[in-house]
């Protein structure tokens, strides 16, 4: 017998909808033979299940049901609860009623799934096949091109569901981090204080400075080769986008290391798409009404 409760380690959307509107879901499914759950998250398939008044949707892997352009819309009538967690140990346990969402709280993957269990009464025991379906998930405009389980994004599925306000912090810290790996400057002491949870902000920006300014040297050098002057051109981008990151605003923070970050990630499909939608992400979580942002 296999519960959810065992997966919580992996990425994972199960969302319960009684009495709402399953018409946003059903467009998007092609049902496929049942399956067992690990041969689901094998093969990207989503599970289909019905317990009581209850409709349950199980994505391995997934996020489409918690995302907040689909989840108020399955509660139209009705209501829906949606609780989703990644790899990183992010989740998020989301509510919503005719049509409009009434909850949305950041938590860890045991509580959301303890707390979805408690509101619906539906305790899942997956001890055998249950219907498949594939799903075609709606354009997302946080997603360019059809780049949704793109290997480069492993990690981000609290985040693609739907950022918010309080999501600032973690967008700009993810950016630094990016970057930091991307442009090879984690070993500088100043940027690897400047990627820990509790960096010292006003200590670490005049160190971050004097970094970036000696990667603008050895760039702006005639003597410089040409390889090394280009490594020089995006490690000084890399720290700039570090040192945004530190702004005492989120929205700026995030903002701005997005905005550095761009002329410092190159030459890496991967790395280029996962700051795309980095940067969607800050977009969105800026307009959350709760941020103060634009």
């Amino acid at each position: 017998m296999t519960l959810p409760r065992d997966l919580l380690t992996a990425g994972c959307c199960i969302t319960y909808v009684r009495g709402g509107d399953l018409t946003a879901i059903a467009l998007l499914m092609t049902e496929e033979a049942p399956v067992d759950f690990p041969a689901a998250a094998a093969t990207g398939l989503a599970l289909l299940d019905h317990s009581g008044s209850w409709t349950v949707l199980l994505e391995p892997n997934g996020y489409q049901g918690a995302r907040l352009d689909i989840l108020p819309g399955l509660s139209t009538g009705g209501e829906a609860v949606s609780a989703v967690w990644d790899s990183t140990g992010r989740a998020r346990l989301r509510k919503a009623a005719n049509g409009r969402l009434t909850s949305s709280v950041t938590t860890d993957p045991a509580a959301a799934l303890t707390s979805a269990e408690q509101i619906t009464g539906v305790h899942l025991m997956l001890d055998g096949p249950l219907p498949a379906v594939r799903l075609d998930p709606k354009v997302s405009p946080l997603v360019p091109g059809t780049f949704a389980n793109h290997p480069a994004l492993a990690g981000l599925g609290v985040l693609l569901a739907g950022p918010e306000a309080a999501d600032l912090p973690l967008l700009a810290a993810l950016t630094a981090g990016l970057v930091a790996r991307h442009t090879a400057i984690t070993d500088e002491p100043a940027v690897a204080e400047a990627l820990t949870a509790r960096a010292d902000a006003d200590g670490l920006r005049p160190r971050l400075g004097e970094l970036a300014d000696r990667y603008a040297a050895v760039r702006d050098d005639p003597a410089t080769p040409p390889d090394e002057m280009q490594a020089a051109f995006y490690r000084f981008h890399g720290v700039q986008a570090v040192l945004a990151a530190l702004a005492e605003d989120p929205g700026e923070a995030a903002w701005l290391a997005c905005y550095r970050a761009t002329s410092a990630v190159g030459g890496s499909f991967d790395d280029q798409l996962r700051l795309e939608v980095l940067r969607r992400l800050v977009e969105a979580a800026r307009r959350d009404p709760h941020s103060g942002g634009s």
